[in-house]
């Protein structure tokens, strides 16, 4: 009888066990579009790879439908030598995105160019963004970088993507080092669909930076909207969705 009970009882232990340690599965057909997310979050964010595989190419693809349904409010553009970015506020259709957000500008070859979109309550220290414009030649670009920011964005709410992509700097083709020191851990994803019907892929991930003995770590929560393009699930990474 004692027998019985003990092989009850491993029964029973091996069965809580295995469905603890089973990873979670997807709902049916959202293996591909986890995969991909995952795949360009490691490339974005470490810059350990390329994220060219994992992101839309197709100018129609590029930035979807425009985001907001009320006029935008813009702050004064905060330019710090190549980077600048100028905040905006407005409200969403969807509320996966914030009120809030950034136009980000890099300047290459002594022109302003627009290189992404975020939508965030509070842009991540980590990015490393300007904060300020610090110096005299940096606030006297701000006139510039504003009147193409609004530009860029009445061209996005008439639909007139090519004329988005006159101000747009090709990011992805741009060289980078791995960030040294920065590791990826405890990453959550969760597959919805905006508002206009694209999938969303929310996610939570732990990063850490270690120097020698010393570390520090955040979490960060943002949100990827993926489409179809050729057959494949792509991440549309020039808009993107953060909240610390």
């Amino acid at each position: 009888m004692k027998r019985i009970y003990l092989v009850a009882a491993i029964m029973t232990f091996a069965i809580l066990f295995a469905a603890i340690a089973a990873p979670v599965r997807a709902a049916d057909g959202d293996e591909a579009k986890l995969q991909v997310a995952q795949k360009f979050l490691r490339a974005y964010l470490l810059k350990n790879d390329d994220v060219l595989p994992y992101i839309t190419s197709h100018s129609a693809s590029m930035f979807g439908p425009y985001p907001f349904k009320s006029p935008l409010q813009f702050n004064t553009p905060k330019v710090h030598g190549n980077q600048a970015i100028m905040e905006f506020s407005g409200t969403t259709i969807d509320g996966k995105f914030p009120s809030k957000g950034g136009i980000l500008f890099y300047n290459h070859n002594y022109k302003w160019h627009v290189r992404q979109v975020f939508f965030y309550d509070h842009i991540p220290n980590m990015f490393g963004l300007p904060t300020k414009s610090v110096n005299a030649k940096d606030r006297s670009f701000e006139p510039e970088v504003k009147a193409m920011g609004e530009s860029f964005m009445a061209a996005w709410e008439r639909g007139e993507r090519e004329k988005m992509l006159v101000h747009w700097w090709n990011w992805p083709k741009m060289p980078g080092d791995p960030v040294k020191g920065l590791h990826m851990s405890n990453l959550n994803m969760n597959v919805s669909s905006t508002a206009w019907g694209d999938a969303y892929v929310s996610y939570s991930v732990k990063m850490t930076y270690r120097w020698g003995i010393l570390s520090y770590s955040m979490t960060l929560h943002g949100g990827l909207v993926l489409v179809q393009e050729n057959g494949a699930w792509k991440v549309r990474g020039n808009v993107l969705v953060f909240a610390v």
